[in-house]
C-alpha cells in the first residue's frame, strides 16, 4: 500500500462513527490481500477509542460471560442490558424470557413463536452472554444476509457462510471464526454435513446451536427438507455437546415432537406461544 492511500484512508476513517467505521473496515478487509489486512486494522483501531482485542468496536467487553460469572443470576440480569443496549426494547415478550433463561442455565429449548414475535431475539441475547460461538442454522440465504446485516449495525459481531459468498470469502469467515472474531454465526443445513467443516467445528468452542425453521426437520411439516436430519449427526461429531434449541413458527404436536425426537433434545423446555393478536381481529359484515 502507498503512503498516500494510507493518508487517505485514515483521514476517511476518522471521519466515521463506531458502526459504520466496523462496517466498512471489514467490507475492505474481504477486498485486499491478507498481507495488506495488518495495516489496515492498525488505522482502524486507532481511530477510535477500542482497540484491535474489540474486534471493530464490539460492545461486548461489558457483559460478564458465563465462564466468568460468579453467579449465574448475574447472566440472566444481564439479559435486560443486552436487550436495551442491542435491540431497544425494554422488555421481553411472553415466552422469550422463558427460552433465554434455559439457554443460560445450559437446557434445550424448543420455542414455537409466531411470525414476528421474534424468536431470534432469543438465541441472539443468549449468545452474546454465554460466550464462545453460537452457530445459527437457517434454509433461507436472504434471512442469512438481513439478520447479519442488522446484527451488525447494532454491534454485534456476526457473519454468515453460504453460497452467496466465493470460496476466498469464505475461507476468510472460517480464519475469522477460529480467531474469535464471532459471536453469531449463520449457516445452511448443508454445511453441517461437510466434512472438512465439521473437522473445524470440533476446534471451536460452541455455545449453542440454535435452529431456526426447525419444522424442516419434520416430515410431517410443510417444508419438510432431509438436509435437516444431518444436523444431529452434526451435533454428535462434537466433542463438547452445546445447548441445542429449535425455534419455528410453525408446528403441530406431531411435528414439534419429531422436533424433539430428530434433534434428540434432551428434556426441553418447550414454549408454545398463541398466535391470537390482540390488535388483529375479523369482522365480518352483512351488506
Amino acid at each position: 500500500m502507498t503512503s498516500e492511500f494510507l493518508k487517505e484512508l485514515e483521514s476517511t476513517l476518522h471521519k466515521m462513527d463506531e458502526v459504520r467505521l466496523r462496517e466498512f473496515t471489514m467490507k475492505l478487509l474481504e477486498m485486499i490481500p491478507e498481507e495488506m489486512q495488518e495495516e489496515v486494522r492498525n488505522i482502524s483501531s486507532q481511530n477510535h477509542e477500542y482497540s484491535e482485542e474489540d474486534r471493530f468496536g464490539s460492545k461486548n467487553d461489558g457483559i460478564p460471560r458465563h465462564e466468568d460469572a460468579s453467579d449465574s443470576k448475574d447472566l440472566h440480569r444481564q439479559k435486560y442490558w443486552v436487550l436495551k443496549e442491542y435491540f431497544g426494547y425494554d422488555s421481553f415478550r411472553e415466552g422469550q424470557e422463558v427460552v433465554i433463561d434455559a439457554i443460560l442455565d445450559h437446557q434445550d429449548a424448543l420455542a414455537v413463536l409466531p411470525t414476528g414475535y421474534g424468536k431470534s431475539i432469543c438465541y441472539q441475547v443468549a449468545s452474546l452472554l454465554l460466550g464462545g460461538v453460537t452457530l445459527v442454522v437457517s434454509p433461507l440465504i436472504a434471512l442469512m444476509n438481513e439478520q447479519v446485516g442488522s446484527l451488525v449495525q447494532t454491534g454485534v459481531r456476526a457473519a454468515y457462510i453460504n453460497s452467496s459468498l466465493t470460496p476466498g470469502k469464505i475461507r476468510t469467515v472460517l480464519k475469522r471464526i477460529a480467531e474469535g472474531w464471532y459471536d453469531i454465526v449463520y449457516l445452511s443445513p448443508e454445511r453441517l454435513s461437510d466434512p472438512v467443516f465439521v473437522e473445524f467445528a470440533q476446534t471451536l468452542k460452541i455455545n449453542l446451536i440454535a435452529i431456526d425453521e426447525a419444522h424442516c426437520i419434520s416430515r410431517w411439516g410443510h417444508d419438510f427438507r432431509p438436509s435437516y436430519l444431518q444436523i444431529i449427526e452434526f451435533i454428535e461429531a462434537l466433542e463438547n455437546r452445546p445447548v441445542v434449541a429449535g425455534f419455528t413458527a410453525t408446528a403441530t404436536a406431531r411435528v414439534q415432537q419429531d422436533i424433539c425426537d430428530n434433534l434428540r433434545l434432551k428434556d426441553p423446555v418447550r414454549v408454545t406461544e398463541s398466535y391470537d393478536r390482540p390488535n388483529l381481529y375479523f369482522d365480518v359484515k352483512h351488506l
